[in-house]
């Protein structure tokens, strides 16, 4: 059933790309968002980086909105941070050379655009932060007392299979699991959307190198 469910689903998909495919994407797009990794990647090297007032006298916003028909929130950063960096031109050869390479080869962007598809969450701005140093801050303590208390549930739980007394040991842990769970949820709440589409960014990356190596 999950196979069906994931055939009729890539073949929907399929369906839109190739609809959608050289037409412009009418969608709310948050630039704040949007030029979070540009910023993030030049706060040390601003001069790298087309200044705030050229860019909105010359409306490259527009601009954007008219260039962007990428497939994912991560490909959106990344465009706003090719069209914003000076440094952008030593890499033109081999970006036009791939640009050259997806318009030709009808299968390879479909394939990497079907990859992409899973990354279009809004979740995907804040990738780039998991590889922050700080980007997931957590007391000293949980390392000790989170894989104690997993410890100590595991073995009052297998326990309870002929002890009915480690029962109720573990029903007195769960009000401790939960509190810590609530100490440690803020922080970890701010990365965990981010850290869902690691796996689909890995996956959609290893499709494009399959597929462009060819």
């Amino acid at each position: 059933m999950n196979a069906l469910w994931n055939w009729r689903e890539r073949r929907k998909t399929l369906a839109r790309i190739r609809r959608d495919w050289g037409a412009a994407i009418d969608r709310d797009r948050d630039f704040v968002a949007i030029a979070s990794y540009h910023r993030a990647q030049h706060a040390s090297c601003p001069e790298m980086s087309v200044d705030d007032r050229t860019w909105h006298d010359l409306d490259l916003d527009a601009i954007y909105v008219t260039l962007d028909r990428t497939a994912s929130s991560i490909g959106q950063q990344c465009l706003y941070n090719r069209l914003r960096s000076w440094t952008s031109s030593a890499s033109l050869p081999a970006f036009e050379a791939l640009v050259t390479r997806t318009t030709k080869d009808v299968g390879v962007r479909e394939q990497c655009q079907l990859a992409l598809a899973r990354l279009h969450s809004a979740a995907g701005y804040d990738l780039w932060r998991l590889t922050e140093p700080g980007a997931l801050r957590m007391p000293r303590w949980n390392g000790v007392i989170a894989p104690a208390l997993g410890a100590a549930m595991l073995i009052t739980m297998a326990s309870s299979l002929w002890w009915a007394g480690a029962f109720v040991v573990t029903l007195a842990l769960l009000p401790v699991c939960l509190a810590v769970r609530v100490l440690t949820g803020r922080q970890v709440a701010a990365v965990v959307d981010a850290f869902r589409l690691v796996g689909p960014l890995v996956a959609a990356a290893g499709v494009a190198a399959g597929t462009l190596r060819t």
